[in-house]
């Protein structure tokens, strides 16, 4: 049985060299692949069927950014394995890329559930409250 990839890669020739790439890994070792490209991330999501084992995916793309096509792939398809490329780890490391320390993406930091904070023994403070106590 073949093992099922997407591709979503906006530059045809980085499509066409990660599909060789995965061809010769395929016939050095004896593994057999069906693949798919597609160069539009909205195409894609617009065609994308859950029948795909690997989606290889491109971070940056003109029309939906690879973390959004992630996301809305994620709804469709919660098992599929998604390997997203990118030239620089700044771009995907999980921290904090705005002066506020606020994580976009995550809508992070937001308001936490009373109930959760009181099953953990968490108390919070306001910050008029925090300054009173300091004083």
């Amino acid at each position: 049985m073949a093992v099922r990839i997407a591709i979503v890669e906006d530059e045809k020739s980085a499509a066409r060299a990660l599909e060789q790439a995965i061809q010769r890994y395929g016939t050095e070792n004896k593994v057999s692949f069906t693949i798919r490209v597609w160069h539009d991330p909205l195409l894609f999501l617009e065609e994308y069927q859950a029948e795909y084992d690997i989606v290889y995916m491109d971070i940056r793309m003109p029309a939906l950014s690879g973390m959004e096509t992630a996301r809305n792939l994620r709804k469709m398809d919660r098992m599929v394995m998604l390997m997203l490329k990118k030239d620089s780890i700044r771009d995907v490391i999980a921290f904090p890329k705005v002066k506020d320390a606020s994580c976009l993406m995550m809508e992070a930091p937001s308001q936490v559930d009373p109930k959760q904070l009181e099953d953990l023994s968490i108390g919070v403070v306001e910050s008029d409250e925090a300054e009173k106590t300091e004083e």
